[in-house]
C-alpha cells in the first residue's frame, strides 16, 4: 500500500541500532520485526478485538500455508486504509481497510499482496537499497550541487525499484490468493474502489507506487491467465464461503444469489447530503496535492532546522486522510441510516455535525497544503532568516487545531450513531436471511448458525459473547430479558472499542448479499 517510505527510514535506522544484538541474518530480521511493531504499537495501537483478529488471523494462516511462507498478521487501531509487509515476517493492515473491504475475497487479495511481498523478500531488498544508497552518498566526494543531483538520482531509483516490487507483489499475490480459494478479482475490486488517480501521469515517478489505472491493467491481463477449471473451483469456494457479491458475477453457474434492493435516500435529508459529498471530494484532491508537496522532501537538501516541521507536516496529512476515511464511511452509513431510523431529527443533527467538522477539515487541509509547499520551498532555498520557520510553525499548529477538532466532532458523531448502526445491521441481516448468508456467516464466525432464531440475532448474540469471552447460552438469556438490540448492548457494558469491532464485523457480513 501506500507510504512506505517513514517505515523503510524507520527499518534502516533500527539496522544500526540492533546490529550489534543480532547473532545471525534471522536474528537482526527477527530484532527489526519486533521493532518495526513497537513502532507501530506506539503510533497506532494494535487491535486484537476478537471478531476481527480471528477472522483476519484465519484468512492469513491460508494464505501463508499455500506462499509456503510463516507470517504473523496485526490490525493496526486507525482508520487509514493502508496495509504493510516488514522484516520479520509481519503483516499489518489497518481497521480502516476492513471498514472499506466488501468481500472476504477483497481482503484475502490485499493480504496476499503483502504476503507476496515476504515470500519475494521485498523488504529484505528495500532496506538493502537504503542503506546502498547512504552509503554511496556519504563516501563520495562530491560539491553541493553534485550532491544534490546524486541525491535526486538516488531517490528516483529507489522510487523505481519500489514501483518494480509493488507490481511483482501484485501478480504474485494474485496467484497465492487463488491458489488459497480465493477469488483474485478480489484484488481487481478493491482498487477499482480506492478510485483511479486524479493526478498527471508523470506524477508516478514521484510515487512508490504505480498509478492505480497502472494496476489495473496488471490484474485484468493476470486474470485472463485463469482457467475455466480455477474458476469452476472458485466458484465453489465462494458458494461454500456464502460470498454472495463476488458469485454473481459467474453468470455460467447456477444457482444464483439472490439479489439486493436499496431504497433511495429521503428527499428531506437529499440537500444535507449533498453538502456533505461535496466536502467530501473537496479533503481527497487537498490531501492528494499535499501528498505530491511532501513527496518532493525526499529530493531536497534538507535543513535539520526543518526536520521537526516536515515530520509535523507528514503526520498531518495521516490524520487528514484518517479523516477522510472516518467520514466517507459515515457517509455511506448515514445515506442508508437515514431511511431505517425513526429518530429523524437525530439522522438531521448527525448530518449538520459532519458538515460542521468537514469545513473544518478543509480549512486544516488548505492551511497543510500551504505549509507543504512553503517547507519545499525553504529546503531548496538558502534562507537565513528565522521568521519564515516561526511563521510557518503557527501556521502548522493552527492546521493541527483545525483537523484535530475535525476528527473530534466526527468521532463524536460516529459514536452518537454506532448503537443504531449495529441495530440496523442486525434488522438487514434478518430481512435478508437466505441459504447464501447463513453460510457466509457461519463461515465468518466459525460455527453453524442453525434453528428458528433469525440469523441477525444469532448473528449479534454469537458475536457479543466471542467479544466478552462468554458462553453463548449465557448471552442468550440476556437477551431474552431485554428489548431491543440497544438495550442487549447497554445491558452488557462493551466498551467503545468492543462496540466498533461488533460493527465493523457485522457490516462485513450484510455487505454484498
Amino acid at each position: 500500500m501506500k507510504n512506505r517510505g517513514l517505515m523503510q527510514w524507520l527499518l534502516f535506522f533500527s539496522f544500526v541500532l540492533f546490529w550489534g544484538e543480532a547473532r545471525s541474518v534471522s536474528d537482526l530480521e527477527h530484532i527489526l520485526g519486533e521493532a518495526t511493531k513497537e513502532a507501530f504499537a506506539l503510533h497506532y495501537g494494535l487491535n486484537f478485538e476478537p471478531l476481527l483478529y480471528n477472522w483476519i488471523d484465519r484468512v492469513g494462516r491460508k494464505l501463508s500455508q499455500s506462499a509456503n511462507v510463516k507470517v504473523d498478521f496485526y490490525i493496526l487501531d486507525t482508520d487509514e486504509i493502508n496495509a504493510y509487509a516488514t522484516l520479520g515476517n509481519l503483516v499489518f493492515l489497518t481497521k480502516g481497510l476492513l471498514k472499506i473491504v466488501e468481500t472476504e475475497d477483497e481482503i484475502a487479495c490485499v493480504l496476499a499482496h503483502e504476503v507476496a511481498h515476504i515470500k519475494l523478500r521485498h523488504p529484505q531488498k528495500q532496506s538493502g537499497v537504503i542503506a546502498l544508497s547512504l552509503a554511496l552518498l556519504s563516501s563520495i566526494d562530491l560539491k553541493t550541487e553534485e550532491k544534490l543531483l546524486a541525491k535526486v538520482l538516488l531517490a528516483l531509483a529507489n522510487l523505481g525499484f519500489s514501483r518494480s516490487q509493488e507490481r511483482e507483489a501484485d501478480k504474485v499475490g494474485m496467484e497465492i490468493a487463488l491458489k488459497s480459494g480465493f477469488n483474485p478479482q478480489g484484488l481487481l475490486n478493491f482498487l477499482n474502489r480506492l478510485g483511479r488517480e486524479r493526478v498527471p501521469p508523470w506524477t508516478e515517478y514521484f510515487a512508490s507506487h504505480p498509478l492505480p489505472s497502472h494496476r489495473l491493467e496488471i490484474c485484468k491481463r493476470k486474470l485472463e491467465t485463469i482457467s475455466q477449471e480455477e474458476w469452476e473451483r472458485i466458484y465453489l469456494s465462494l458458494w461454500e464461503r456464502g460470498e454472495a457479491m463476488e458469485a454473481r458475477r459467474f453468470a455460467q453457474f447456477q444457482p444464483q444469489p439472490p439479489p439486493l434492493e436499496e431504497s433511495p435516500p429521503s428527499p428531506i435529508s437529499r440537500e444535507k447530503l449533498s453538502a456533505l459529498w461535496e466536502r467530501l471530494y473537496r479533503i481527497y484532491p487537498l490531501s492528494e496535492r499535499i501528498s505530491q508537496w511532501q513527496s518532493s522532501f525526499l529530493l531536497a537538501p534538507l535543513p535539520y532546522e526543518l526536520f521537526p516541521l516536515i515530520g509535523e507536516a507528514i503526520a498531518q496529512n495521516d490524520r487528514l486522510k484518517e479523516l477522510y476515511a472516518q467520514a466517507l464511511l459515515l457517509y455511506n452509513n448515514v445515506n442508508i441510516l437515514i431511511n431505517k431510523l425513526e429518530q429523524k431529527d437525530e439522522m438531521e443533527k448527525a448530518l449538520g455535525g459532519l458538515i460542521s467538522a468537514l469545513d473544518k477539515g478543509v480549512k486544516g487541509g488548505e492551511k497543510l497544503l500551504l505549509c507543504s509547499a512553503s517547507l519545499v520551498g525553504l529546503a531548496f532555498s538558502k534562507y537565513s532568516e528565522e521568521l519564515p520557520l516561526l511563521s510557518l510553525q503557527a501556521l502548522l499548529m493552527a492546521s493541527g487545531r483545525d483537523i484535530a477538532k475535525a476528527k473530534g466532532e466526527i468521532q463524536e458523531v460516529n459514536n452518537s450513531l454506532l448503537l443504531h448502526q449495529i441495530e440496523f445491521l442486525v434488522h438487514r441481516l434478518n430481512s435478508f436471511d437466505n441459504e447464501w448468508l447463513r453460510r457466509k456467516c457461519s463461515h465468518r464466525l466459525g460455527t453453524s448458525l442453525e434453528g428458528e432464531m433469525p440469523l441477525g440475532d444469532l448473528c449479534l448474540l454469537e458475536g457479543i459473547a466471542k467479544t466478552m469471552g462468554k458462553p453463548k447460552i449465557d448471552i442468550e438469556k440476556l437477551w431474552h430479558q431485554v428489548s431491543s438490540v440497544e438495550e442487549m448492548l447497554r445491558v452488557c457494558n462493551l466498551t467503545l472499542r468492543e462496540k466498533e469491532g461488533l460493527y465493523i464485523f457485522l457490516n462485513s457480513l450484510a455487505k454484498g448479499n
